[in-house]
């Protein structure tokens, strides 16, 4: 009852609470820690400049890569039961996507979880002539509504082998300089030189038109686990979180229209189909820009990029692998290698 009198004391009381209210508020609502640091510390692993023949190499998972001949329903059931594995392995990462991440149809009611270099353009394409495409929103949608898209639809998601979708968010985002992307170049572009190239030239900062893979890459594995990824190159598990949320089917970019078609056949959608594209061979281009890296760094990559090649059955160096050709490689095992891993 002291605190309710015009006194010293009653506003140093009226301060407290508000300072515990404020906090309270701060803790629920207050922004997602980095992708990196957001995972459990059983699945975190440092990250340290050592030579990959130090590499300490216990705790590895033993999670089976899939079958790359497989037909889609089996490349389906071993993609799903590696999901299950590496989340009861490593436990949830509790927080739930951004909603903006997410596109609905009512009919057939699907939900799709856009992930950024694996297709997403032409899924968003083919969504909108399925029928009137809507993204995720708690600012035009309430809660109830948006708990029964969860509840309710088909729930779909796709990947790509982590090296090439790193690759190809390079070339789209430093290379191809398109305007819209302009905004992304200023920021991350100035980042990494300012950061990583010696004696950086006014112009380069000006123009943005020069950013080479290593820098890209190192800047990735120097300071983009400690201040959080862009969603270009962010873990699948911070961007759709499939521990969380039970996909009803995970595809694989290498398999496109393959695993499209059989999805929206499962998904009861008989009118649309999507369109074959001719087989594109990466192993000679992902070749020729990682050969620009040390192989340390590949190593730090394959760490970071863990739970994407564990959780989705992708392969350790998979087409990198004639980069370690001539490597003098430990006998005993580490994550990144795993099972398939030729030791040369």
């Amino acid at each position: 009852m002291v605190c309710l009198k015009n006194t010293p004391i009653t506003r140093f009381c009226i301060i407290c609470i508000a300072s515990i209210f404020l906090a309270g508020v701060f803790f629920i609502c207050g922004p997602a820690r980095d992708s990196f640091s957001a995972f459990s510390a059983k699945y975190k692993e440092p990250i340290h400049r050592k030579s990959y023949l130090d590499i300490d190499q216990s705790n590895v998972a033993d999670i089976e890569t899939i079958d790359d001949y497989a037909d889609p329903e089996r490349r389906q059931r071993e993609i799903q039961q590696n999901v299950r594995t590496h989340c009861q392995r490593y436990g949830q990462n509790s927080t739930f996507p951004d909603l903006r991440n997410f596109y609905v149809v009512d009919s057939p009611p699907l939900l799709y979880c856009l992930m950024p270099k694996s297709a997403s353009r032409q899924w968003r394409g083919l969504l909108s002539k399925i029928g009137p495409r809507k993204r995720l929103s708690m600012s035009q949608l309430d809660a109830k509504d948006i708990e029964q898209y969860f509840s309710k639809s088909f729930k779909f998601m796709f990947v790509r082998e982590p090296f090439e979708r790193l690759l190809s968010s390079y070339k789209d985002k430093f290379v191809a300089r398109r305007t819209f992307d302009r905004p992304l170049l200023k920021y991350y572009g100035a980042k990494i030189l300012l950061r990583f190239r010696p004696n950086v030239t006014n112009k380069s900062l000006e123009s943005l038109d020069d950013i080479t893979f290593p820098e890209f890459v190192e800047y990735i594995i120097k300071d983009g686990v400690n201040e959080g990824f862009d969603r270009h190159w962010n873990h699948y598990i911070d961007q759709c979180n499939p521990c969380l949320i039970k996909y009803d089917f995970i595809g694989r970019y290498e398999y496109l229209a393959e695993d499209g078609n059989y999805m929206l056949r499962k998904a009861g959608e008989d009118r649309i189909r999507f369109p074959k594209e001719k087989p594109f061979d990466t192993r000679e281009e992902l070749l020729s820009y990682y050969s620009q890296i040390p192989l340390d760094w590949i190593l730090d990559l394959g760490r970071i990029y863990r739970s994407n090649f564990e959780m989705f059955g992708y392969s350790f160096p998979g087409s990198l692998q004639p980069l370690f050709q001539n490597a003098v490689l430990p006998s005993h095992r580490d994550f990144p290698y795993n099972d398939n891993y030729q030791k040369t």
